[in-house]
């Protein structure tokens, strides 16, 4: 039987996703000693990450991808981020300039 998300959006969809947390972990992970001196607004007994950053919104297989207003990461950390985002989902890999 097909993931729901198959059949509502496109046969490819599921895998894209997986590569974009990949890449989101893999991003988390590359600044892991930034995240780690950071504590979390939202859980200040925590460490920061990224994904206390982002939100992701998916109309009917059309994604959108951005940045909590009150995100205060660096911008490369943001921009590898929303790069990644087009390069998967929307198969382009021109690069973010100062649109976040």
């Amino acid at each position: 039987m097909k993931n729901i998300e198959e059949v509502l959006y496109n046969p490819d969809f599921n895998e894209k996703q997986k590569k974009f947390n990949e890449g989101l972990d893999n991003i988390n992970s590359k600044y892991k000693e930034y995240f780690d001196a950071r504590k979390s607004k939202q859980f200040p007994k925590e460490k920061d990450s990224l994904a206390l950053h982002y939100w992701i919104i998916n109309q009917y297989g059309n994604l959108t991808f951005g940045f909590l207003p009150e995100s205060d990461i660096d911008e490369n950390i943001k921009k590898e981020s929303v790069n990644l985002f087009h390069e998967i989902f929307h198969d382009k890999t021109d690069t973010v300039k100062d649109t976040i």
